[in-house]
């Protein structure tokens, strides 16, 4: 005889106790514990770590309405029955209400398990609430203990809303709840949930060295893949995507692609699963997130993402997409290689040295006056705008002066002609001197964030930029000391201007430092060492080659140093060196390009049809090589040779130029 059961759990307490014990994660279960704060549609929340005596406790108070729901005859109800309520959750283990509100209101629990987290924090919880309507009244329970008490609080709550206090935290877990550490936990895992709700998140630790921490939704890094936001399913559900090119990742700060379900996330990297073990996942560039609501966890782990079919029809939706992204990663690696004009300038340099000795002898190279070039190059017309710097963060009634620096398309400074219009929005702080290079951004009293735009025009070229200002209610000590530009060029007879920035931990401008300025005396001098904005004026005669530049900032008694290096490039005799190109905007002119003697350079019309052409099929190099040909030619026989021998001494050019050239791009 053949015997059919049902499967049970014959010793409830140590089933729980085995289910507790699966969250090893002591920031995560802060971190679900701070979601039931955003369920309850908390506003405001303020995790305290701190300490009595000897023992380290953790404290989360929220203004959300409080233990409010209840369950009455299979139906999820809104209850100021707190008493009845708490009771419900420590016997409604793995039963939670939150599961069946899920689809409705968007809350995230699943199991019901999430409040015994805390085993991997402390010892002791006590879960203090109460409704608008209602007295507080608080559940208390104790690590590795089946009982647990509710009863009215001697300590009620002035407001609708919940504190949670762990007691007795482990000594394993303290560093890694520390405010910093606990800040950039909880900024990643909830990123999704904070932007959604615009739940404020304070963490005040009061332990040495902590302080006030605000949590901010983790910004991303990197160029974005704006056109790839949503990812149809075959069942027709979307997935919802974030992502971003990081080429500066590396190893020790590897980009990560997050896997998110209704704004948390459920795993940190997707290349830890054996699903995304392949390209482009694991070329360390992307980052972002993957966002899709029918996502599960598991209740044995507590952590990672349930392989079912939800998540099969997620991996292969995502399939479509992979070679795009690769295809895309690739293609934007080489416009960046590309866009490196000194590469470009190497490449062609040694190309046409050895062009030049297998064409005939009759060929002179690019020719320029006989006399040395002035000390700066010629300027082109202004192209683009940067203002210096571009982010900062200040304290209420602090200012910060940010510099706008016109340019042309090969980054030289454009200085005549120039007009400015600096604008802040929203009007956090009041702007001065709106019309000048450089304006002064007086912070209000209210913190905030807002965009500073400034608008530059020469004449009927216009060009904008914008930098993100931050007004903040306080800053911590001295932390870090930079210097903008890092690496900068300077002509010898001519400056450079070069700003401090003297940050908190956090990235806050410090006030009140005292900046000095350093350099070697050989190769020029600051027309004033102190200040947090120095002039670097380069000797006539200096040396060529790297210039240090140190700073040296103080406040409050402590001393950090910061860096940058200017490199130094006195004139050399025309002819002496390959002649560079330059981008000269003409939208209107059917011209190419221009070989400019007096300037011993090749002018590229950068507005040009078939410039834009090669640019955005990746062939702008050949491009540029064909119009150095071109103006060889021209200089060498544009005057003497009928039209049929320039276009034969094109060919002989070029039949030297490109195979070099060709097999260098194929490599």
């Amino acid at each position: 005889m053949s015997y059919q059961g049902e499967l049970s759990i014959g010793d409830e307490w140590q089933a729980i106790r085995l289910i507790a014990a699966s969250q090893v994660n002591p920031r995560k279960a802060v971190a679900e514990l701070i979601e039931n704060s955003i369920d309850a549609e908390a506003k405001h929340i303020v995790v305290v770590r701190g300490k009595i005596g000897r023992n380290v406790f953790l404290r989360i108070l929220d203004d959300g309405r409080g233990a409010a729901h209840s369950e009455h005859e299979g139906k999820v109800v809104v209850s100021d029955d707190i008493e009845a309520n708490l009771k419900r959750i420590g016997e409604g283990i793995c039963d939670s209400i939150k599961r069946k509100l899920e689809a409705r209101h968007g809350v995230m629990g699943e199991f019901g398990i999430g409040i015994l987290g805390f085993w991997a924090v402390g010892n002791t919880f006590e879960f203090r609430s109460r409704t608008a309507r209602s007295d507080t009244y608080v559940l208390t329970m104790e690590r590795e203990k089946r009982d647990f008490t509710v009863e009215k609080s001697t300590k009620p709550l002035e407001k609708a809303g919940t504190e949670v206090i762990i007691k007795g935290l482990h000594d394993t877990v303290r560093h890694v709840l520390s405010g910093q550490r606990l800040a950039n936990y909880l900024a990643q895992e909830l990123r999704g949930r904070l932007l959604e709700f615009g739940t404020q998140i304070h963490i005040v630790d009061a332990l040495l060295g902590g302080g006030k921490i605000p949590v901010r939704p983790m910004d991303f890094l990197g160029e974005p893949l704006s056109d790839l936001t949503e990812l149809p399913t075959r069942s027709g559900r979307v997935a919802n995507l974030e992502l971003y090119m990081n080429f500066g990742a590396s190893s020790s700060e590897p980009a990560e692609v997050g896997l998110y379900r209704k704004g948390t996330r459920l795993v940190a990297n997707v290349t830890a699963l054996d699903d995304f073990q392949h390209e482009p996942w694991t070329l360390n560039i992307l980052e972002g997130k993957i966002e899709y609501p029918f996502l599960s966890t598991s209740p044995g782990t507590r952590t990672g993402v349930l392989t079912n079919e939800d998540f099969e029809e997620l991996v292969l939706g995502l399939k479509d997409i992979e070679p795009i992204i690769s295809k895309r990663i690739k293609a934007r690696q080489k416009d960046l290689r590309e866009e490196r004009t000194s590469g470009y300038m190497e490449f062609l340099k040694n190309a046409f040295r050895k062009v030049f000795k297998d064409l005939p002898a009759e060929y002179d190279f690019f020719k320029g006056p006989e006399v040395t070039p002035p000390p700066r190059p010629v300027i082109g017309p202004l192209a683009k705008v940067e203002i210096v710097p571009d982010s900062v963060a200040i304290v209420s009634g602090c200012a910060w002066r940010f510099t706008a620096e016109p340019m042309d398309e090969n980054d030289y400074a454009v200085r005549e002609g120039v007009t400015f219009l600096w604008k802040l929005s929203p009007e956090i702080a009041k702007v001065c001197d709106s019309e000048k290079k450089s304006c002064e951004v007086v912070a209000g009293n209210k913190p905030g964030e807002a965009v500073l735009a400034v608008e530059v025009r020469q004449e009927k070229r216009t060009a904008r930029s914008t930098a993100k200002l931050r007004v903040v209610e306080q800053c911590g000590e001295l932390s870090n000391v930079s210097v903008l530009p890092r690496v900068a060029v300077v002509w010898p007879g001519h400056s450079r201007n070069l700003t401090a920035i003297c940050t908190d931990h956090e990235g806050i401008h410090v006030p009140s430092v005292t900046v000095h300025w350093l350099c070697s005396p050989t190769h020029g001098t600051f027309s004033s060492t102190a200040g947090l904005r120095a002039t670097f004026q380069a000797k006539s005669d200096a040396p060529q080659g790297p210039v240090p530049i140190k700073v040296i900032a103080k406040a409050r008694n402590k001393q950090l140093d910061g860096s940058a290096t200017l490199y130094l490039y006195p004139p050399r005799r025309l002819g002496e060196k390959f002649p560079p190109y330059i981008f000269w905007p003409e939208p209107l002119s059917p011209w190419r390009s221009k070989w400019v003697s007096d300037g011993y350079q090749l002018r590229v019309n950068s507005e040009h049809q078939d410039y834009k052409r090669a640019k955005e099929a990746r062939t702008d190099l050949e491009y540029i090589a064909m119009l150095y040909s071109k103006e060889l030619v021209l200089i060498n026989f544009g005057q003497t040779a009928p039209p049929s021998e320039i276009l034969e001494r094109l060919v002989e050019v070029q039949s030297r130029l490109f195979p070099p050239l060709l097999a260098e791009l194929k490599g």
